[in-house]
């Protein structure tokens, strides 16, 4: 059963990180709508050369769960992780402008 309060929830934080993200220099962020696979991340993003894969969870305690029951999610974004590109799960737009900064302190 979908939860709707949760799913905008969701919503609301991927277009704040996708706001933010678009705003950056040398950045470009994306959200995948459908994907030809199942367990897609959300966000897809280059910053600054560098592939950034996000999921975007309500809560800290949703990434917390979704270990257990979203397999398939968390296979995906350790193939991303495999190639090289950065993954998160973030539930707040503070999660990315950390990761954004650690990005920013290694180039």
């Amino acid at each position: 059963m979908v939860n709707f309060a949760k799913a905008a929830k969701e919503s609301l934080i991927q277009y704040d990180i996708l706001k933010y993200l678009n705003g950056l220099k040398m950045c470009k962020a994306i959200k995948i709508m459908a994907a030809n696979e199942a367990g897609s991340p959300d966000i897809f993003c280059v910053y600054r050369g560098v592939p950034v894969i996000l999921e975007v969870k309500a809560s800290e305690q949703d990434v917390l769960r979704s270990a257990v029951e979203q397999k398939r999610q968390h296979m995906q974004m350790d193939q991303w992780e495999t190639t090289g590109a950065m993954t998160a799960y973030v539930w707040s737009l503070e999660g990315v402008e950390t990761l954004i900064t650690h990005i920013a302190k290694k180039l």
